[in-house]
């Protein structure tokens, strides 16, 4: 698939999903892209050219998810402690 359609794919999908939903059903609609991400503790952090985002799951949950137009309008940063707390 062409990185443009990709990042429109990635650009429309991402808003749909907030803090506190399951990780599984965001890594579903964007086949191929986060398929690293199945052990459920994981982060990313993506810059493209108008959409910016950052993703941390813990325990199969979306624990922080920021996203923007850029990077600039995300804090970027993956912060660990966030995966410190045992899955229960």
């Amino acid at each position: 698939m062409p990185d443009a359609i990709r990042d429109d794919i990635i650009r429309k999908t991402i808003p749909k999903y907030k803090v506190g939903d399951d990780f599984e059903p965001l890594r579903r609609s964007l086949p191929g892209y986060l398929t690293y991400m199945n052990d459920g503790n994981a982060n990313i952090t993506a810059t493209m050219e108008d959409f910016a985002f950052v993703l941390q799951v813990h325990c199969y949950k979306i624990v922080r998810l920021e996203y923007g137009k850029s990077g600039r309008e995300i804090h970027g940063t993956v912060y660990g402690k966030l995966h410190d707390e045992p899955c229960l």
